[in-house]
């Protein structure tokens, strides 16, 4: 009797044993699917394209790859670079353009947004023009934007917002403007009558550059010759 009560409970040892041990394969399999997937998630970022719609890129060795492209209500799309260092893609609703690019960069994938409102040209195309653009920058990046051959802006994004590193004019352009918040920076250039503001913000964790041209009637009061007016509302 006490013999057949050990065996039934040697018995019973083993079979949860290989019961945990089934167990501990089934969970092991189950981690490896899910790392795998996280891997391959890894991989694939979502990028904004204004109020166009979301780019999905996937990023490896070779460049990148427009995996996906969801664009919002009205807005028709074509993928003009699919892949490679460097992709494209094109949204339009009627009266509006946006070209969205990404480009593999030192490891990394920088964006920009670029936004026609043809509309809005057709009723200011004698004296105003305006491009809007999406630059992505980690904390600490520095990048250096032109502004339409006026000159160049270079702008730090810091951990509380944005700064200006430097504004230089090109030949025959003037600063004759700086004002600097903490999530914005305006600098204005002028060449005779014709006038360009570069304004940069903060949003959505990107840098938003929105440059304006106007061409001014008659005189335009002088330039400033003692140099732009800087102005820190902090």
């Amino acid at each position: 009797m006490f013999r057949a009560t050990v065996i039934a409970a040697s018995l019973v040892a083993v079979l949860l044993v290989a019961a945990i041990a089934y167990a501990a394969g089934s969970a092991d399999d189950s981690t490896s699917t899910t790392s795998t997937s996280a891997a391959t998630a890894a991989g694939e970022q979502v990028f904004r394209a204004g109020e166009a719609g979301e780019v999905t890129v996937a990023a490896d060795s070779s460049g990148l790859t427009v995996d996906r492209v969801d664009p919002s209500a009205g807005w028709a799309v074509e993928v003009e670079t699919s892949a490679g260092r460097e992709v494209e893609v094109k949204f339009e609703d009627g009266n509006r353009r946006i070209d969205f690019q990404a480009e593999l960069e030192d490891g990394r994938i920088g964006t920009r947004v670029r936004t026609e409102d043809r509309a809005e040209n057709d009723d200011h195309e004698d004296d105003e023009d305006r491009t809007t653009t999406f630059t992505g920058a980690a904390d600490g990046e520095t990048v250096s934007f032109d502004a339409e051959g006026a000159g160049r802006v270079q702008i730090r994004r810091t951990a509380g917002g944005l700064e200006l590193v430097d504004a230089t004019a090109a030949s025959g352009w003037e600063v004759v403007k700086i004002e600097r918040e903490a999530h914005e920076i305006e600098v204005e250039f002028r060449q005779g009558v014709v006038e360009l503001e570069f304004k940069a913000e903060l949003e959505d964790g990107m840098i938003r550059t929105r440059t304006e041209t106007t061409i001014e009637d008659g005189d335009h009061g002088g330039s400033g010759s003692d140099g732009p007016s800087d102005r820190d509302d902090d």
